[in-house]
This record gives structure tokens, C-alpha cells and sequence, in this order.
């Protein structure tokens, strides 16, 4: 399958560098904002002899960050209430000896923030990408 990945503008919060992956031989699409957690997509879906396109939306608090030590891979994503924010912390804290990075970012005082979940340590977004 081919696709093309850009940069689009993220609908939720305006973010001009919100991925963009676009499959032009199925004509699935799906935008992922690395600042608010924002998730979209179209997807094809086969059921038995019918094949339809799906959407998917997710309005999201935050986006979650992690690659894992033995593998280089980002594991993008977004939580979408408080609750999932302390969950995901926890999570972090339980398996840290396996996790080289991890991070949520969120909105907190009208700034943008990325807050090391491993170290505790809060940056400016912005200032960092």
C-alpha cells in the first residue's frame, strides 16, 4: 500500500504539524496530533462481501509519548479524561525499567507543556519542538 505523509493543522487545538497519513490506493486517511492527543480517521473496513469506510474521532485532554528501551518505535496516542492521564502515570511508574521515554502533553495555564513522565520534569512544547 502506498501512502503519503504530511503536515496538516489540528482541528481541536491548531497545531500546523499534526501528522497526516494518507493511503491513496485505499483512500484511507488519518490525522494524529502529537501536541493535544486529536485522533482521525477514515478507514476501510472489509466485512465478509461488503467493504465500507469507517470514521473515527477522538477529542482528546492530552497526547502520550513512549518508546519503549528495546525498541526505537514512538507509541503515539491521546487520553481523553483525567482519569486516563492518572492511569497512564501509573502505568509508566509500574513498568519505568522497560520504558526509555515517556511523556503527556497538555494545555495547563494557556501554555502548551510536556511533562516527563518518568522524571516529573514539565517543559514548554514550543520551546522544545
Amino acid at each position: 500500500m502506498g501512502s503519503v505523509i504530511d503536515f496538516t493543522q489540528c482541528p481541536q487545538c491548531g497545531y500546523e504539524k499534526a501528522y497526516y497519513d494518507y493511503y491513496y490506493k485505499s483512500g484511507e486517511r488519518f490525522t494524529i496530533c502529537t501536541r493535544c492527543g486529536y485522533y482521525h480517521a477514515i478507514q476501510l473496513v472489509k466485512d465478509s462481501d461488503e467493504i465500507e469506510y469507517v470514521t473515527e474521532e477522538r477529542i482528546c485532554i492530552a497526547a502520550t509519548q513512549a518508546t519503549m528501551k528495546n525498541n526505537p518505535t514512538k507509541i503515539l496516542g491521546g487520553v481523553k479524561t483525567k482519569k486516563e492521564m492518572r492511569e497512564f502515570r501509573k502505568s509508566v511508574k509500574k513498568d519505568r525499567e522497560t520504558i526509555a521515554i515517556a511523556e503527556l502533553r497538555y494545555k495547563k495555564d494557556d501554555e502548551w507543556i510536556i511533562e516527563d513522565v518518568l522524571t516529573g520534569e514539565i517543559r514548554l512544547f514550543d520551546d522544545v519542538l
